[in-house]
């Protein structure tokens, strides 16, 4: 089965990135939603508003109805730290929001270190919880490299359709990894290829002396930064992944225009002519 390709509302927020005062400055959630839903994209959005503002019902309907017709419609934790009730809340949002998949960082799930151990019975019942209203929830890796994401399948289980938890490999963050010398990118595509159920692709650019906006070194059209591209498509191809390549990309420039050159990057890498 192919893999299909989307898109995070992330990219509609390069102006108030680093100035929530330029808040007003981006669009509506559902606007961005309707945006990337129109590229016949899968989407990808946060939990609350940009502002971090809680959605209204209203704005869950809005936002589901929008995107009904996406190919995949995945959400993105807006907790940063251990709060089990929240997860729970954003799991009925998920859902509400016709989401297949909830992705969660380390620190959501008090697996940062500041729960030591970590509770994992609770957390999988919340990955049960996932499981049961259609859900997947799927562990980002972040800056503490492969042992995280081992130690949780190892703890809760390794097997998504009846954990509930699932992996999502974001390709940027490996190169912030403690261990990203022993673990390129395609260590974690086949090491995880049974739990992989999502991907963010985005490129780095290491060489920040040369960049207009040094802010940050990811983020960047899949192609306009350091990636091997092709040995990454080759495994994907390899592990016969058919999740969602979900861009998260976050630089200056239209919008549209970044995702639109994402997408044809990253179809033509999956059909091997990139």
């Amino acid at each position: 089965m192919r893999c299909s390709i989307g898109a995070s509302v992330e990219v509609f927020y390069y102006p108030c990135k680093n100035d929530k005062t330029k808040a007003d400055l981006c669009p509506p959630m559902a606007r961005s939603v309707e945006s990337v839903v129109e590229e016949g994209l899968g989407v990808e959005l946060w939990t609350s508003h940009h502002t971090w503002e809680p959605y209204s019902l209203e704005d869950i309907a809005e936002i589901r109805n929008i995107a009904r017709c996406a190919p995949i419609v995945s959400t993105h934790t807006s907790t940063r730290r251990w709060k089990p009730d929240a997860v729970e809340q954003e799991l009925r949002i998920a859902r509400d929001l016709g989401a297949s998949i909830y992705v969660v960082h380390a620190d959501t799930l008090g697996m940062d270190k500041t729960l030591d151990p970590p509770d994992f019975h609770r957390i999988a019942d919340l990955a049960q919880m996932a499981r049961e209203q259609g859900l997947m929830m799927a562990l980002e890796n972040g800056a503490a490299g492969f042992g995280t994401l081992i130690e949780a399948l190892e703890q809760i289980g390794d097997d998504p359709k009846k954990t509930g938890l699932g992996i999502c490999v974001d390709v940027g963050h490996v190169y912030y990894a403690k261990d990203r010398r022993e673990h390129p990118v395609c260590d974690y595509l086949r090491a995880f290829k049974d739990q992989l159920v999502h991907i963010h692709a985005h490129d780095v650019a290491a060489d920040v002396a040369s960049l207009t906006d040094a802010s940050t070194i990811d983020h960047f059209v899949p192609g306009d930064g350091d990636y091997d591209w092709e040995e990454i498509g080759r495994t994907l191809r390899e592990i016969q992944f058919s999740g969602c390549l979900m861009m998260e990309l976050l630089r200056p420039g239209d919008p549209m225009e970044l995702v639109r050159r994402g997408r044809r990057f990253l179809t033509n890498l999956m059909d091997g002519t990139e």
